[in-house]
């Protein structure tokens, strides 16, 4: 298991973030991404996508929580965060478990 995490979890955490095209990338931080993570801790998410709006944010956040059998997932939308400290510290020890597919650039 990686970060404490069931390769199928990682997959419906990944399906639920493939059906919003303005996310550009998923970062898991915190307890998880460190490894220090006991039974009970939460995933934490920044969600990174400029793009993304509050409301399609809102609903990504629903379709999370609805997942079965996850653990709580913490979500913050990156571009939104005013707290330097949490920006740099997602930096620094953020995990990337999703990113979206680069677009085919057609040749010239």
């Amino acid at each position: 298991m990686m970060y404490g995490l069931a390769p199928a979890d990682l997959e419906a955490i990944t399906a639920v973030l493939r059906l919003f095209p303005e996310v550009e990338e998923a970062l898991l931080f915190g307890s998880r991404a460190m490894g220090n993570y006991g039974p009970g801790s939460e995933i934490d998410l920044a969600i990174k996508g400029a793009a993304l709006t509050f409301d399609q944010y809102l609903t990504l956040l629903v379709k999370l929580e609805e997942l079965d059998g996850l653990h709580t997932i913490d979500a913050v939308h990156y571009e939104t965060i005013k707290n330097a400290d949490l920006r740099d510290r997602i930096r620094r020890v953020g995990v990337r478990i999703y990113s979206q597919p680069e677009k085919i650039k057609p040749h010239l």
